[in-house]
């Protein structure tokens, strides 16, 4: 398959696109490299990798022409980033999310990096797709506005990750 990854730079997107690239899938990684380029240089001699660099703001239907899946994890992660940058959160998470959805062919599946932090606190209860929403940051909202704006189209999925931690490429530091 030919695969499109949004923040293909980042701490899910270097492991998700070692792991595609070793199952032979042809995968473009779309990132602004705002960490650098260092996670992802153990894969670029692999013939099945493209690297472009460029802001998922600027997204265009030329760009994610041709590919069979698109995988969403551009943004600004995570509560200090957003609230210390609230408009650029809006342009990134929820803005530039809702360009995607627009601009994305009808048989693409775009596969979402939401996150569980749209619940806010529920005190211990176990959280599903049923679950009301209750949205108390910036990170919540943005994240949430975007996944609304994907989840009108047919053939999306939301992934609502949790907080993620371990090893990577390029690791987290927040």
């Amino acid at each position: 398959m030919k695969i499109f990854i949004t923040g293909g730079a980042g701490y899910k997107g270097v492991l998700l696109t070692e792991k595609l690239l070793d199952r032979g899938h042809t995968v473009t990684v779309f990132d602004n490299f705002i960490y650098g380029t260092e996670p992802l240089m153990h894969l670029v001699g692999n013939k099945n990798l493209t690297v472009v660099k460029g802001d998922i703001r600027n997204l265009t239907k030329d760009d994610i022409k041709g590919f069979d899946v698109i995988y969403h994890l551009a943004g600004i992660g995570g509560l200090p980033g957003c609230e210390a940058n609230p408009s650029s959160a809006q342009s990134i998470n929820a803005d530039a999310s809702a360009n995607l959805a627009k601009i994305a062919d009808p048989k693409q599946l775009i596969i979402y990096a939401g996150t569980t932090s749209v619940y806010g606190n529920q005190m211990g209860k176990v959280c599903s797709e049923t679950t009301p929403v209750a949205l108390s940051s910036v990170y919540s909202k943005t994240k949430f506005t975007g996944e609304e704006a994907l989840m009108k189209r047919k053939n999306t999925i939301s992934l609502r990750f949790a907080t993620i931690f371990g090893v990577a490429p390029r690791m987290r530091t927040d």
